[in-house]
């Protein structure tokens, strides 16, 4: 616990040493609310839209789970690799790796900040669209918390696998690029997926974060709970079980191959 305390403060500590990054950031996504506020109000709320009709036909609510959604998406996927990146440039990598502890927990450790950013971030942005732009919710909470530890935990195994590559590589990151472009336009982040042609429409579904995202939206918006979420989530458990062993095998894959190369330390 020691150790995790000492990496979340030293993420704080470098946070707050560039305030002006940390206004840029809020300003950032009070500015994307706003955007959307105005956008929702030449669409109109309509509860007969049938594209928006399974969320009370509000636009607004409907992107705003979706602009949180892709911030925890986009943290997942990049959140480990970032992390060897920023170790890699700052030439702390290869004695934070090569220290006595195990090598997942320097990891983890090290990425938890970027998580923590992230939800901070976005309990910033639900409370401006709620407080400042009239969003309204019906949230079950627990649904929606199964549901995005699900999702942030199938695709952190996509982002192991991406800091692996970024280990022997060093710059360029095909994985995190392919899944977070998929993922944002295929999703239904700002539109439903329904208004996709069909072969496109296909493909979406064929992307976990696409039932994920449903299956948010269904509980801030509707208020589903987990036993009617339950196929979404039983498909996203799935996905974990894939994901986070083979992204753990290519993570330790580049690590060895960078190590033998004598490349760790190198960017």
């Amino acid at each position: 616990m020691r150790k995790m305390a000492a990496f979340l403060l030293r993420g704080w500590l470098t946070e707050i040493s560039y305030r002006t990054a940390f206004v840029l950031d809020l300003g950032s996504a009070v500015m994307l609310i706003a955007t959307v506020y105005f956008l929702a109000r030449v669409i109109g709320a309509n509860p007969n839209n049938p594209y928006l009709s399974a969320y009370g036909g509000d636009y607004m609510a409907f992107v705003v789970v979706g602009i949180v959604f892709q911030l925890l998406v986009t943290t997942s996927l990049a959140a480990f690799s970032r992390t060897v990146r920023d170790e890699q440039i700052m030439g702390t990598l290869e004695f934070l790796f090569l220290s006595d502890t195990p090598l997942w927990r320097v990891l983890t450790y090290a990425a938890l900040w970027d998580f923590a950013w992230t939800w901070l971030i976005t309990a910033i942005t639900l409370g401006v669209a709620i407080f400042a732009f009239g969003v309204r919710l019906h949230a079950n909470f627990v649904a929606a918390g199964v549901v995005l530890a699900l999702t942030v935990l199938a695709l952190a195994g996509v982002g192991l696998a991406s800091a692996g590559v970024i280990l022997v590589t060093k710059r360029g990151d095909p994985v995190t690029w392919f899944v977070g472009i998929a993922s944002g336009f295929l999703g239904g982040v700002m539109f439903p997926i329904e208004v996709l042609p069909g072969w496109l429409r296909t493909l979406a579904l064929m992307f976990p974060t696409t039932h994920a995202l449903a299956a948010l939206r269904r509980a801030l918006i509707a208020g589903e709970s987990s036993s009617s979420l339950a196929p979404t989530l039983g498909l996203l458990a799935l996905f974990c079980s894939l994901t986070i062993p083979v992204g753990a095998g290519v993570f330790y894959w580049g690590f060895r191959t960078a190590r033998r190369a004598g490349s760790l330390s190198h960017y």
